[in-house]
């Protein structure tokens, strides 16, 4: 099944007698020893990880989109926990897109991008 003796995968056991010392010479050889680590591996390898280097780089590029949103959701959420400790209100009175008094919430938001570029609104 894994790569054996060539004279034992065309021909087969024909020798019922010395068996046991095929299998003993067999099971001491350093192909076995392969064969056993190869089926201890099967399934475990990640394939992925061995494919080209245009897919590794995606990897990374993606990888590092979902750090720095992690980054920005949690700066986010410093500022939705700042709102909640001073018991101040998420949204202002004026539902429009860009409404002249953003709310406190908003304007903390939009203080934090001045502050950091990657907590900057996205206009």
């Amino acid at each position: 099944m894994f790569r054996g003796d060539a004279t034992q995968k065309e021909t087969g056991v024909t020798d019922l007698n010395h068996v046991g010392e095929n299998v003993k010479s067999y099971e001491d050889s350093a192909q076995h020893q392969k064969n056993k680590i190869d089926l201890a591996l099967l399934g475990t390898i990640n394939i992925a990880s061995q494919l080209s280097k245009d897919y590794r780089q995606q990897m990374d590029k993606y990888n590092e989109k979902v750090r720095i949103n992690q980054e920005i959701l949690s700066k986010i959420i410093g500022c939705i926990k700042f709102c909640d400790k001073f018991e101040l209100s998420l949204c202002g009175h004026d539902e429009t897109v860009r409404p002249p008094n953003l709310g406190f919430f908003q304007g903390l938001l939009e203080f934090a991008g001045k502050l950091d570029e990657s907590c900057k609104p996205i206009s």
